[in-house]
């Protein structure tokens, strides 16, 4: 999940340090959370839907249990694995 090219720093309490560069804090599940709800309101702004699917994964990133690498890799199986069935029949 991309979040854009934010500069390192902090502003008002808000660390805008990117998201895989932010250590493990007490604080990093908000700052994750500010910044996944401003990719998802700008991606919502160019027609991007999310299902509940998504919404939990990005959950598990927010809140720490999956790196962002990790989301897409699980992403990208899953759609191989939806195309190898839609191409098995």
């Amino acid at each position: 999940m991309s979040i854009g090219n934010h500069r390192a720093g902090v502003l008002l309490g808000i660390d805008f340090t990117p998201i895989d560069l932010q250590p493990a804090y007490p604080g990093a599940p908000f700052t994750r959370r500010w910044a996944a709800d401003q990719a998802l309101i700008s991606s919502r702004i160019e027609g991007f839907r999310p299902d509940p699917e998504y919404l939990a994964l990005r959950e598990e990133v927010i809140m720490g249990r999956l790196t962002p690498d990790e989301a897409v890799a699980r992403i990208i199986a899953e759609a191989q694995a939806e195309d190898a069935k839609l191409r098995a029949t």
